[in-house]
């Protein structure tokens, strides 16, 4: 019996690993981070255009309300800090802007336009390397110059999308197809792509806390880490359970990421790496619900719930494709999808892949 319990004991503290998370803000559209000083920069990529902006949180106070430093932004999923500057990418505009935080009324000032949609950024000297999403590339402009002009990095790359420096290697997210982190050296002539992960499920943005590479999985509801000093990084949990974890930034052993959450406000998290947590931590979830058949070809039915509860269905882009309410054993009616997978959240619980043939 003994043996039984510490067996239980191990995989809930296996379970709860760094689960000790909180909200500091509710934002809807909350996609990338930036740590400046005490404050926390937060890019709201919003459906609604018109409500994109960039808002900071101080980070030092409890229960810190969200302040707006810049509207107008279109679609901001890039952030990087110099000079007093904060450079923004703005991904619908397809360019990256700045302004002056030390301006009482900041301003949105063009830095580079005419990019195909950029994403992640990251400063080395006065070169801003940024992420162009929709070539597949990784380019650099000085940021220095009289007419600063976007130099080629590296190309071929599948959806790049975070990028992050440990000393002149420039680390990577791919979001889409390949789905993993490489790295090149930006020191040589012609950098090459070399992977540095396995297989992931849409790893979104990444960090570095010392020689462990942390990174936001977007489909995969997680937070998880790398060590780079190992010839064969293998993935360690760092926090699950997050709907859909996008942006991430360190400040000390705080670790906070931006969780897009369907149905709901999207959030802004906390977590401490440095609490360990003993089994009084650990937050019994609800039972999941269920459903099946899957695959399938025209409907699913839904067991596991008490009520009638809220329901979306969403693409493999994050579009909601079909929502409504469903209650226990009632079928959804899904005969007018097109074949490929889809994704299913019912109220506040779990994710789920459906596959239609």
């Amino acid at each position: 019996m003994r043996k039984n319990i510490t067996l239980l004991l191990l995989l809930i503290c296996s379970y709860v690993n760094a689960q000790n998370t909180e909200t500091i803000a509710e934002i809807e559209g909350a996609s990338e981070l930036l740590i400046i000083g005490d404050y926390l920069y937060v890019a709201e990529a919003s459906s609604v255009a018109s409500d994109n902006k960039i808002l900071k949180v101080d980070v030092t106070t409890t229960s810190a309300k969200p302040v707006e430093v810049v509207k107008g932004v279109k679609a901001p999923r890039g952030l990087a800090y110099k000079g007093g500057y904060l450079y923004i990418a703005e991904s619908s505009a397809n360019k990256i802007s700045k302004v002056d935080l030390t301006a009482t009324t900041p301003t949105l000032i063009d830095v580079v336009t005419g990019l195909d949609s950029p994403r992640g950024m990251v400063f080395k000297g006065n070169d801003l390397y940024f992420a162009e999403y929709g070539s597949g590339k990784i380019l650099k402009v000085d940021v220095t110059s009289a007419t600063p002009t976007s130099i080629e990095v590296v190309s071929g790359l599948d959806g790049p999308s975070g990028i992050v420096f440990k000393g002149n290697d420039l680390y990577i997210t791919q979001l889409i197809g390949a789905t993993t982190v490489v790295k090149i050296d930006v020191t040589t002539t012609a950098p090459s792509s070399l992977t540095v992960s396995p297989k992931l499920r849409s790893p979104f943005k990444l960090a570095f806390k010392g020689d462990e590479l942390f990174v936001t999985e977007y489909f995969g509801s997680r937070v998880l880490k790398l060590n780079i000093n190992s010839s064969t990084p293998s993935v360690t949990d760092v926090v699950t359970g997050v709907t859909f974890p996008k942006g991430i930034t360190f400040k000390g052993d705080d670790l906070f990421v931006t969780e897009i959450v369907l149905l709901n406000t999207d959030k802004v998290l906390k977590t401490s790496l440095s609490t360990t947590l003993s089994t009084t931590d650990v937050d019994f979830k609800k039972e999941e619900f269920k459903f099946y058949p899957n695959p399938t070809t025209d409907f699913i039915t839904i067991s596991g719930i008490n009520t009638s509860e809220k329901y979306e269905i969403y693409n493999a882009i994050g579009s909601t494709v079909k929502k409504g309410f469903v209650s226990d054993k009632e079928k959804i009616d899904i005969q007018n999808l097109s074949e490929g997978f889809y994704f299913l959240k019912v109220a506040s619980n779990k994710t789920k892949k459906i596959i239609k043939k």
